[in-house]
């Protein structure tokens, strides 16, 4: 069994990616780390994993230590130690890469070469520049820049797998203390910079967002104490998306459905998009994300893969909709110790032209070379 992180909503962990994690957690001395050889596989040695929640905080705090004894190397190491015996998944990985980038500015502050030389050609690297970026606005006197220059040194290294800025939106947002117009302004700060598209960091600040809204510790997986976000209703919060400026509402959408789904069970997800009184935009990102989850926790810990079945209660524009939603939850996944077939998955949906859009969407994105399944790597 996999460590997966425990979330308050079963399967939010697909929905709120990033925790943000401020420099005062690490409190490094790299002068003082000590000259014996790191052994990652003694470190985990005593990790028993069951899957819960126990297991993710035992891997988060190994890796935590081990970088303030050894340096930033023995983060790495504890995480692809994880990987080999099984006790790492995506999800798992993503976050404790966040540990490691906070700690690895805080080494390397101004040296991208070091920065981006451990993770170069590794899947699992999103993670880990979420948490240099966020790092930059907590400590950073000349953030806008400083991120900015580290977006253009990523993109010249092609060592981006998505836009940039995400944890740019996370830690604006704790910055500000949930103030989320102050957190959208410093978002459009990054305008005119080498990243065109603003709307990674404009999800990391709804995803923090909506983190504290249902009570959920992004930084634990445990529960935390709810925050009312002043005109955000939580059983209509797409309603809040709406009222703000056309740039913000898709991004907004997308991570306040965690809002929507808290404490129902993941597989009834989809059947909530239906519902009553939501427009036909907010039904279709409510359709994408709901069906993007339900794929992403087949892929993980199930032999098949198949689709909720309240998908095809839908009209059929917005089963295709669901489409791509598991299209981009197989884009996302690697390294699950069992390469997944989309070919059996799309034959095993009973709806005609929806199966045959779904077999379009995936041979497109083969030809495409967006098929990430097709190439077996590690984690990292």
């Amino acid at each position: 069994m996999k460590i997966q992180k425990g979330y308050i909503a079963g399967a939010l962990c697909a929905l709120a990616s990033i925790a943000v994690v401020g420099a005062t957690i690490f409190l490094f001395n790299f002068s003082t780390k000590e000259e014996e050889v790191f052994d990652a596989k003694k470190a985990i040695a005593t990790v028993d994993p069951t899957d819960s929640i126990d297991d993710f905080l035992e891997m988060e705090q190994i890796v935590i230590d081990s970088m303030r004894k050894y340096g930033t190397h023995a983060g790495f190491e504890v995480i692809d130690e994880g990987e080999r015996q099984g006790l790492v998944n995506n999800d798992a990985c993503h976050g404790l890469l966040h540990y490691v980038g906070h700690a690895a500015y805080a080494e390397n502050p101004t040296d991208y070469d070091a920065l981006i030389a451990p993770v170069e050609g590794t899947a699992c690297i999103g993670g880990y520049l979420h948490g240099i970026e966020a790092e930059i606005v907590l400590t950073s006197g000349n953030a806008i820049a400083e991120v900015q220059d580290f977006c253009q040194f990523q993109l010249d290294r092609n060592v981006a797998p998505g836009a940039c800025y995400h944890g740019v939106g996370h830690a604006a947002t704790e910055l500000y203390n949930y103030d989320v117009p102050k957190a959208l302004a410093l978002c459009d700060e990054l305008e005119g910079g080498p990243e065109p598209d603003l709307t990674n960091c404009y999800r990391g600040i709804f995803s923090e967002v909506g983190n504290v809204v249902v009570g959920y510790d992004g930084h634990t997986g445990l529960e935390a104490e709810k925050l009312d976000i002043p005109g955000l209703e939580v059983d209509n919060p797409y309603k809040y998306c709406e009222g703000l400026d056309a740039k913000y509402q898709s991004s907004c959408k997308s991570q306040f459905t965690k809002i929507l789904v808290t404490g129902v069970p993941f597989e009834e997800w989809t059947a909530l998009c239906a519902q009553p009184g939501l427009s036909e935009s907010s039904i279709n990102v409510c359709v994408n994300s709901t069906t993007g989850v339900y794929v992403r926790q087949m892929l993980s810990f199930d032999s098949t893969t198949e689709l909720p079945e309240a998908l095809y209660d839908l009209p059929l524009e917005q089963q295709k909709v669901g489409i791509l939603g598991s299209a981009e939850a197989f884009a996302g996944y690697f390294n699950d110790n069992m390469e997944k077939d989309w070919r059996s998955f799309c034959a095993s949906i009973p709806v005609p032209e929806t199966k045959s859009y779904c077999e379009e969407v995936f041979t497109r994105m083969e030809e495409k070379g967006e098929a990430p399944w097709m190439e077996r790597s590690d984690i990292r």
